[in-house]
């Protein structure tokens, strides 16, 4: 399943080579070059398994396919007794405010939902406002002060918010 946009594409990922990584490498260490090597090993042992559990990748590129300028991924962690987490959105800078990040977590809820999973979790930092409306926007509510990461460690900087997707 994707999506059209005007100035983007937006589609699930769920097979990489060297090119994608390398892609995906650049979105997340846009800002900080310095962490380009450790960011392509996570997204290596994420689409090869050795980061277990199930996964949702979903990615925005530009019209011509090429550039990837948006990623999120959807993790049901295996830490976490079946919980599904929202983690890791990102837009490059020059792309953001354009709707990328709505809708790579809009494509996502709506593939887990046609899945059949029912609840979805964020666990996102108290200073970002941004992050904190978009998801609200989805429905997302505050559910907890403090989280258990994806991990199932605590972090007392964060809360979860939860969105309930309905049946299938």
């Amino acid at each position: 399943m994707s999506e059209n946009y005007t100035r983007f594409f937006i589609r699930e990922i769920d097979c990489f080579n060297e090119i994608i990584i390398e892609n995906i490498a650049k979105v997340y260490s846009y800002n900080n070059p310095g962490s380009h090597e450790g960011i392509k090993d996570f997204w290596y042992d994420w689409f090869s398994n050795k980061i277990q559990g199930e996964k949702l990748t979903i990615i925005a590129t530009e019209t011509s396919g090429e550039i990837i300028v948006g990623v999120v991924r959807f993790w049901n962690s295996p830490y976490l007794e079946n919980k599904w987490l929202i983690e890791g959105i990102e837009t490059i800078p020059q792309m953001r405010r354009l709707g990328i990040a709505r809708s790579l977590i809009k494509h996502g809820l709506s593939i887990l939902k046609n899945r059949g999973i029912q609840e979805v979790s964020a666990n996102i930092s108290r200073r970002n406002i941004a992050s904190i409306k978009l998801h609200e926007s989805f429905g997302f509510e505050k559910v907890s002060t403090g989280t258990i990461n994806s991990l199932g460690e605590y972090r007392g900087n964060s809360d979860e918010y939860k969105v309930s997707l309905g049946k299938k």
